[in-house]
């Protein structure tokens, strides 16, 4: 008897409203990994201090002038300017990845070790181009693991695919488009 209990990242291939769900979920953490920029979290201070900065400018002032208004990116230091580079870079390629998984893609690595020639065949082409899900469920099924109760899917490894294939999924998909 199968259990009801998936893989938490492997369901998103299940059916259309697990892909929905996962699409929708990865979004809104790419969200709030945005939101947790520098500039987003100080967005009206540096809209505030831009406009104090355009209305010095207007009135002729020059920057070397001492009461003209701080330049609004001196307030974020080197480490935060850094930190917001690596949140900006996670907040696209966790969207291009929902992107991906959206338009039906398969967005985890496959097992290149598999038993089955077809999915050996995909992981190996999967290193050059996107491999649709409905593909892959053709020649893999979710099983039935009995030791741990959950069910998934063989030919996946726990990773997702990485941010230059995506980039070169994306890139494909546009040209197709």
């Amino acid at each position: 008897m199968a259990s009801d209990v998936f893989f938490a990242d492997q369901i998103c291939y299940l059916n259309d409203i697990n892909r929905a769900h996962a699409v929708c979920f990865n979004l809104l953490n790419a969200k709030k990994v945005l939101e947790r920029t520098f500039h987003f979290q100080y967005r009206s201070q540096l809209q505030q201090e831009s406009a104090s900065i355009n209305a010095a400018l207007a009135a002729g002032k020059r920057m070397s002038d001492p009461d003209f208004p701080q330049f609004p990116y001196r307030i974020a230091s080197l480490q935060e300017r850094l930190i917001d580079c690596f949140f900006i870079g996670t907040f696209f390629e966790i969207a291009a990845k929902s992107f991906l998984l959206d338009k039906g893609f398969v967005v985890h690595k496959l097992e290149r070790s598999s038993n089955n020639l077809d999915i050996e065949r995909m992981a190996r082409r999967q290193s050059r181009t996107a491999v649709r899900a409905a593909e892959l469920l053709q020649h893999d099924q979710f099983h039935d693991y009995k030791g741990n109760g959950r069910n998934g899917l063989e030919s996946l490894r726990f990773e997702t695919v990485v941010s230059s294939l995506v980039k070169s999924y994306l890139s494909n998909l546009c040209k197709v488009s």
